[in-house]
């Protein structure tokens, strides 16, 4: 009897939590539409990502590729359910310039050999991102609409990180995770 009142607490208290935990946890299966993470991630290939959005809990780093929702614009069929993928450049407080596609951060040079992107020529005057948000780029810097258009993000607005590519062939093929 006591074995059985044990298993129905533990049984309620984990339902609880479970309950509980999609306002600060999420994890999504995404399909890319655009091109702006090219190559890293094409159109119709499939990704998840996984997120805390407690800033404490799971901390955003530099060159993280963040799935994230845009102020909707109705005339260009983006609504809150909209989310858009690019990666973090610049951290809260920092100064991010664009010199002829070169990024620097607080004048350094940003390293990003750790990844492939396709080359621009962009130059974008330099901005110091607010707290608690993030300056995102995309990897076709030519084809995208990132925070050199619309902002910086808000963390909160950051559902969570990519963690696994799945190449649209592959996952024709049956490829899953």
């Amino acid at each position: 009897m006591i074995i059985l009142r044990t298993g129905a607490v533990l049984l309620l208290f984990s339902v609880g939590i479970g309950c509980g935990l999609g306002k600060y946890v999420s994890l999504r299966h995404n399909i890319t539409a655009s091109n702006s993470m090219s190559p890293t991630i094409e159109p119709g290939d499939h990704y998840a990502s996984m997120g805390i959005k407690n800033n404490d809990l799971d901390p955003l780093q530099r060159l993280d590729i963040v799935v994230y929702k845009h102020p909707p614009v109705p005339e260009r069929r983006i609504d809150e359910n909209t989310r858009f993928t690019h990666r973090i450049v610049g951290l809260s407080g920092e100064k991010v310039e664009i010199k002829e596609g070169v990024i620097f951060i607080n004048d350094v040079q940003l390293d990003e050999s750790s990844f492939q992107k396709l080359p621009s020529k962009d130059t974008h005057k330099a901005v110091v991102v607010p707290p608690n948000e993030y300056f995102l780029l995309g990897d076709n810097r030519n084809y995208s609409e990132d925070s050199r258009y619309v902002g910086t993000v808000k963390r909160e607005d950051i559902d969570g990180k990519v963690t696994t590519i799945i190449r649209k062939t592959d996952y024709d093929n049956g490829k899953r995770w």
